[in-house]
């Protein structure tokens, strides 16, 4: 087959490369923005796949039997490309994304209500975050005419170099954690149940679906159908810190989720972290039913103790939530005279000017 895809070098690309590869008569073909080795039946192609003329350039290269896209689009954007992409294609791969459901007091399925469909927060539709820009790329989708798509919705996904804590990325809790800092945390997005699902395992899923004529003018939520709460997961991410670094992690807990004082970031905890997330994979395991799941808390453990032993973080954050919780990172555990300048510079800043510059609301709602 021959197979192209759209900017697949994250977390979920890079394991479904690996995965197609093996596969002698795949032809997979990968665009990148910086030059990368080719290697066997993968080749890399130099594009900025969301400039129109280097993405007609590429889809026009031959007939290809599976483009998938992993490229983030405004809807307008991607309404003016969407017949290029179908047109070039016999299967039409688009990644969207579970966090586009609304709350739900039972698991999620595909037929579940989304928030584009239910919200009256005319703020939030406005903003057009995340989930709202997914569910109305979508619409647009099954508003072609065509049948040659198949829309996939990842949710929360996980690997060595991703490892998630309610609204925040390792580079905000774990790098706290190893620095003598407090992680901080929320009581009330502790409480929720959520689903982390395996970056690997989604890829897997993505590549049983292709060819599949029942996978046509279809939608599959790609999650594993087991949750934890928050407050589980961090007990996962403290026992490995304990066994692996000695470290008996200190938590500086919040009543409310910090996120809720951001004028842009309010939407991720609001509409997503405080819902209780449960999935219901029956849909994508009819089609694939030998497909396996990698079970959380181990999958977590594992990928921590991985990075602990070799990962590295991709920058220093500055202590914007550290503020808002009066808690901070020891200044002397701060490598380099610039960082620690940054890191200072947030700290005592005169607050009307930290609230301007990070867009924070001056009293929770």
């Amino acid at each position: 087959m021959k197979i192209l895809i759209l900017g697949g070098t994250g977390a979920i690309g890079k394991p479904l490369i690996s995965i197609l590869k093996k596969i002698a008569d795949n032809e997979v073909y990968v665009t990148s923005r910086s030059e990368r080795p080719s290697s066997g039946n993968v080749t890399f192609l130099k594009c900025n796949a969301l400039n129109t003329d280097d993405l007609h350039a590429v889809l026009s290269r031959q007939r290809w039997d599976a483009v998938i896209d992993f490229m983030i689009y405004t809807d307008t954007t991607f309404r003016e490309r969407m017949e290029m992409l179908l047109d070039s294609t016999e299967q039409y791969f688009f990644l969207s994304s579970a966090t586009e459901f609304a709350e739900s007091a039972g698991s999620l399925t595909e037929r579940s209500p989304r928030l584009l469909d239910v919200t009256d927060d005319q703020q939030f539709l406005a903003v057009k975050p995340y989930p709202i820009n997914k569910a109305l790329c979508e619409n647009y989708l099954r508003a072609s005419g065509r049948r040659n798509w198949t829309i996939v919705r990842p949710y929360i996904t996980f690997n060595s170099n991703r490892l998630q804590l309610g609204c925040y990325e390792k580079e905000n809790w774990l790098y706290r954690a190893l620095h003598g800092g407090e992680v901080l945390f929320s009581r009330d997005i502790a409480a929720r149940h959520t689903t982390l699902t395996y970056a690997g395992d989604v890829a897997l899923a993505i590549s049983r679906l292709i060819g599949k004529s029942e996978a046509l003018g279809e939608d599959f939520t790609l999650t594993t159908d087991k949750s934890l709460t928050w407050g589980e997961i961090l007990e996962v991410y403290r026992r490995v810190l304990r066994r692996e670094r000695g470290i008996d992690v200190g938590v500086k807990w919040t009543d409310r989720a910090l996120n809720l004082r951001f004028f842009a970031g309010q939407w991720h905890a609001r509409y997503d972290r405080l819902f209780d997330r449960r999935f219901c994979n029956d849909k994508l395991m009819a089609i694939c039913p030998d497909l396996t799941f990698e079970d959380t808390a181990s999958g977590l453990d594992h990928c921590l103790t991985e990075f602990l032993q070799k990962g590295e973080f991709r920058h220093i954050p500055v202590p914007i939530h550290g503020r808002l919780a009066h808690s901070y990172v020891p200044i002397k555990n701060v490598p380099g005279w610039k960082n620690k300048f940054r890191q200072l510079a947030v700290r005592f800043m005169p607050y009307p000017l930290f609230v301007r510059v990070f867009n924070i609301i001056p009293s929770e709602k």
